[in-house]
């Protein structure tokens, strides 16, 4: 009986170990594709983030292109500006000077048709005398 008693032991001792053998090997196995599943995610993630990085370059390029255009038209409006208000200046200048002579001219019709009406005024004056 004694022997028996230990057989049986040593049958559920060998049982058990092999449970937790089987156990064991069935978490490792577990364990194995959820390590390998994260390393594929991990290469996805590291793929997507690259692309990501990336793409935020190609942006930032784009930005930095877009701020040398604005400044290039910026330069060219306030040129443009300059030119326009220089052109203003100077075209009112020449028209005071227009104005001017305008004035010069309209005084000097008005003296003309003052010796005019003068000298009419003279002449009937004479005739009628």
């Amino acid at each position: 009986m004694r022997i028996s008693k230990e057989a049986e032991s040593r049958q559920n001792s060998e049982d058990a170990l092999r449970k937790n053998n089987t156990i064991f090997s069935t978490d490792s196995q577990k364990f194995n594709y959820s390590l390998r599943n994260v390393t594929k995610e991990n290469e996805t993630l590291t793929h997507k983030l690259d692309e990501a990085d990336k793409a935020i370059r190609d942006a930032q390029v784009r930005k930095q292109e877009l701020e040398a255009q604005l400044e290039r038209s910026a330069a060219e409006l306030e040129d443009l500006r300059l030119r326009q208000a220089l052109e203003v200046e100077e075209k009112n200048k020449r028209l005071a000077l227009l104005q001017q002579e305008l004035r010069e001219l309209q005084e000097r019709l008005n003296e003309s048709n003052m010796r005019a009406n003068i000298t009419e005024s003279k002449s009937k004056d004479m005739q009628t005398n």
